[in-house]
């Protein structure tokens, strides 16, 4: 994933946290946002031969 795209995905969570949306509006766009960066980190660390613990 490109560098801009996750800074996209970063800051498109932390409008939706801050925006005046019902709570399950919030998680219906923030999580699957939060879950796309976990991913990318992931493969990022895999790519780097990073271990976890």
């Amino acid at each position: 994933m490109k560098f801009k795209t996750r800074r996209f995905l970063f800051l498109l969570i932390l409008v939706t946290l801050v925006s005046p949306l019902p709570l399950l509006g919030k998680v219906l766009i923030a999580a699957p946002a939060v879950q796309a960066l976990l991913l990318d980190f992931d493969e990022w660390t895999q790519e780097r031969g990073v271990t976890h613990g």
